[in-house]
C-alpha cells in the first residue's frame, strides 16, 4: 500500500506542477502569481525527492495515475471558466489551488506514517519536509485570499449569467 500511495503521490505531483502553471497564469494579483510560481518550482524538487524515498526502498520510481488530482484539475478548470473573468477570478485561483494542496497534505501525512511505521525515519523525514511545504503553501494561499483575493470577489458573479 505505501508503494501503491507513493506512486499515487508521485503521478499527482507531476500533476500539479502544469496545474500550478495553469494556475499562476490565470492569476492576477502578482503576489499569487508569484507563490504559485514558486510552489510549482517546489513541488518541482518534491518529484525528485519522491524518486529518493522509492530509491530508499528499492524500487524504481513509478507513477500510478491519480484520478483524484485528474477531478480537482478539470473541476478546477470549469471552475476557471466560469469566475476567471470576473472579480473572483483570483478567489477561484485560490479555491482550486488549495484543493490541490489538501490533497497533497492527506497523502503526504499517510505516506509520513507509514514509513514511520515502517521503520524508515529516512523516509519519513522526506515525506515529513514535503508535508510542512504543503501546509506552508496552503497557509500562503489562505493569507492571500484573506489579505486581497476574497475582498475584491465580494459580489462578483459567473460570467455564464
Amino acid at each position: 500500500m505505501f508503494l501503491h500511495a507513493l506512486g499515487d503521490i508521485y503521478s499527482a505531483e507531476k500533476a500539479a506542477i502544469k496545474a500550478l502553471r495553469n494556475l499562476a497564469q490565470a492569476a492576477s494579483l502578482p503576489g499569487l502569481q508569484a507563490a504559485l510560481t514558486a510552489h510549482r518550482d517546489e513541488t518541482k524538487a518534491q518529484v525528485q525527492r519522491i524518486e529518493n524515498v522509492f530509491e530508499m526502498f528499492d524500487t524504481k520510481p513509478k507513477s500510478i495515475t491519480c484520478k483524484a488530482i485528474s477531478g480537482i484539475v478539470d473541476e478546477g478548470e470549469a471552475i476557471l471558466a466560469e469566475f476567471g473573468d470576473t472579480d473572483a477570478s483570483d478567489a477561484a485561483v485560490i479555491f482550486v489551488a488549495q484543493a490541490i494542496e489538501h490533497y497533497e497534505i492527506n497523502r503526504f501525512g499517510a505516506l509520513r506514517e507509514w514509513a514511520q511505521d515502517l521503520g524508515r525515519p529516512d523516509a519519513a523525514r522526506l515525506l515529513a519536509e514535503m508535508l510542512d511545504a504543503e501546509y506552508s503553501a496552503d497557509q500562503m494561499l489562505t493569507k492571500i485570499a484573506e489579505d486581497q483575493a476574497n475582498a475584491i470577489a465580494e459580489g462578483a458573479r459567473p460570467t455564464s449569467r
